[in-house]
């Protein structure tokens, strides 16, 4: 073979070597940004004032990538913003106004009285699980270690692990983290004053009485105090 035709073969390899790297670069270029568009998608529905969507659930659950490292990125994800939305309903609902809406209702104050035993303990109760998960979405965004639990193939190359950390800052996280600071401190300060309103109750037991639906006091001062307490409820609401 002559020099001549060995450089031609030489020539012809490193092209289609160079063709195939090319091919396999578009290819991972086109996969990451179908996932990116993915997780953009998600992120529409990502905040604290979502309710359950069945859209969300599609996106999260349908899968674009069928084969590869790449599969492996988008299924890992979706598991990772799957788990963000779970906690994101559950700490909705626990500081939901509704949660809290029966507990100076005529019915309950007529049922739990005169010590609210009932009342205060699901109070605490609730105060406990929105401290839980407050702390728990606050994990969910700020912990690259939180993050990294949801790959499933832990010796992932850099590029990929990179990657994938990359997808979880893609959600507009210090929104949400603002918000979820306000409605924290929003929550516990409406669960201080329905404390406050059920203690206020117990001190007085022998002075209030609920007629038609409605709490009577036999002192005005009493139901002065009483309202000047849940009139922060109104503040509160605000």
């Amino acid at each position: 073979m002559n020099k001549k035709i060995l450089t031609i073969i030489i020539t012809s390899l490193i092209i289609i070597a160079i063709a195939i790297i090319a091919i396999k670069l578009v290819s991972d270029l086109n996969k990451e940004t179908t996932i990116k568009n993915e997780v953009k998608e998600i992120n529409k529905y990502i905040n604290l004032n979502q309710n359950a969507n069945d859209k969300i659930n599609e996106v999260l659950t349908r899968r674009q990538i069928t084969k590869g490292k790449y599969k492996n990125i988008e299924n890992d994800i979706k598991e990772y913003y799957q788990a963000l939305y779970s906690d994101i309903q559950n700490y909705t609902f626990l500081i939901a106004s509704d949660t809290f809406a029966s507990y100076l209702s005529s019915d309950n104050l007529s049922e739990d009285k005169p010590s609210f035993i009932k009342s205060k303990d699901n109070l605490q109760n609730t105060k406990a699980q929105i401290e839980e998960y407050y702390n728990k979405l606050k994990d969910d965004l700020n912990s690259e270690a939180t993050k990294l639990n949801y790959i499933t193939n832990q010796n992932l190359d850099t590029y990929y692990r990179n990657f994938y950390l990359e997808l979880t800052e893609m959600v507009n996280k210090e929104e949400l983290l603002k918000e979820l600071d306000k409605t924290y401190q929003d929550t516990l300060s409406k669960i201080d004053i329905y404390n406050e309103a059920l203690d206020f109750l117990i001190a007085n037991k022998g002075h209030w009485s609920i007629k038609n639906n409605v709490i009577i006091f036999d002192d005005n001062l009493l139901y002065e105090g009483y309202l000047k307490i849940t009139d922060k409820l109104e503040v509160s609401e605000n």
